[in-house]
């Protein structure tokens, strides 16, 4: 297969586009919670939704089905791991302004940078050690006390990023030989499943229940989820992990832009120049070799 040409411009479009995607996921989340929904439904009905989509899409490019033992790594990563970094992520956005939720998550690929070397052998050069210096700094800035924050959405928000980071460890060698339309949609899927089993074993699954929650869901499937993984797959082969890295540190910045917006939240002196102290970690790591992919 010939390798895709670079095309910058578009690429840069395409990433940009996923970052504000993805960075509207607490905003759609925010909506569905004032319409009563709870974390289990939310998330149950978004994945499915969004696994559907994306199980056409696969079908339509003719994605090959992976091998059974494969197929099964797969069904963990979204039942297990990227269900318990959704459910992380969207506890702490009840509880902290959601642009801090999204910085705190952001640190992940400086855990994912320090957890490569033990586990793929990476070094760790000078500058991803600045990198982690600054990282630590700056979330430590973000979840600063003076910024009134709960505790409880600080470390919700953290465990996220961790949850991500083992997510992404985990499924890197799983993913290699797998059309990432498939892997997502099976990851989405797996998702799913496993809240709308837990919801509806523990009572607490209710789909939404009016036009105003259906479409917040909706949003969170299709244009968070669908959109998001597409534009930033579509993108990514247009140019180098290197780049698309740094075009998708947007993601907390259009996340700030649009909880301002909507909600009104603002962030403190503290809690800014942490989150820049974070981007500027991100973007010293993205310089380099590291490879990102964004799943869903």
């Amino acid at each position: 297969m010939d390798k895709p040409a670079h095309h910058p411009a578009r690429a840069d479009l395409l990433l940009v586009i996923s970052a504000v995607s993805f960075g509207a996921l607490p905003v759609f989340g925010r909506f569905a919670y004032a319409q009563g929904m709870n974390v289990q439904s939310l998330l149950a009905t978004r994945f499915l939704l969004a696994g559907a989509i994306l199980v056409v899409i696969a079908l339509f490019r003719g994605s090959a089905v992976p091998k059974w033992g494969t197929l099964l790594m797969l069904v963990l990563l979204g039942a297990v791991g990227y269900a318990a970094q959704a459910a992380a992520y969207f506890n702490s956005i009840r509880y902290v302004p959601a642009a801090v939720t999204s910085i705190l998550l952001y640190t992940y690929p400086v855990i994912v940078t320090v957890l490569s070397r033990p586990i793929y052998g990476v070094p760790l050069t000078r500058r991803r050690l600045l990198a982690l210096a600054a990282a630590l700094a700056g979330a430590t800035l973000v979840a600063s006390p003076r910024g009134g924050l709960r505790l409880e959405g600080v470390l919700l928000g953290l465990l996220s990023a961790m949850f991500y980071s083992a997510y992404i460890l985990t499924g890197k060698r799983v993913l290699e030989d797998v059309d990432p339309w498939f892997a997502t949609a099976v990851i989405s899927i797996s998702a799913g499943v496993a809240y709308a089993v837990f919801g509806v074993a523990s009572g607490s699954y209710a789909p939404p229940v009016n036009a105003t929650a259906w479409l917040a869901v909706g949003g969170l499937a299709l244009i968070s989820t669908v959109v998001g993984a597409g534009a930033f797959l579509a993108g990514l082969r247009l140019t180098d992990p290197g780049r698309a890295s740094l075009i998708s540190t947007l993601e907390p910045v259009s996340t700030a832009i649009l909880a301002s917006l909507f909600f009104g939240e603002l962030l403190g002196p503290s809690q800014l120049a942490g989150g820049a102290l974070v981007l500027v970690s991100v973007l010293a790591i993205a310089w380099g070799p590291l490879e990102k992919a964004r799943l869903a």
